[in-house]
């Protein structure tokens, strides 16, 4: 018997993988630049705590219209990692 590997499975696995980096991101770094020229590190740590809470509220059943523009902005709060951490429990809660 083969076990399957749902798309959940491999969501949760990548979050995880994420998190190590962003662990390690000293607060001096949160600014640097990336390859992404216009982006910071703080920047693409913001773009996946988005994508994160978004999941979050479409495997709840939220629309789009009803989310409206509430997830737009920083997201990142005082603590990048730590609002990526609580973003990936409410992902991982709701699929």
């Amino acid at each position: 018997m083969t076990d399957i590997i749902t798309t959940g499975d491999l969501y949760v696995q990548a979050m995880s993988t994420t998190s190590a980096y962003l662990e390690a991101v000293r607060l001096d770094q949160w600014l640097y630049a990336t390859p992404c020229t216009q982006w910071t590190v703080r920047d693409i740590a913001n773009h996946i705590i988005g994508e994160n809470l978004w999941a979050a509220e479409l495997f709840n059943g939220i629309r789009v219209a009803e989310v409206g523009n509430r997830l737009e902005g920083d997201l990142t709060g005082k603590d990048p990692a730590a609002a990526y951490r609580a973003s990936v429990r409410l992902a991982t809660a709701a699929s």
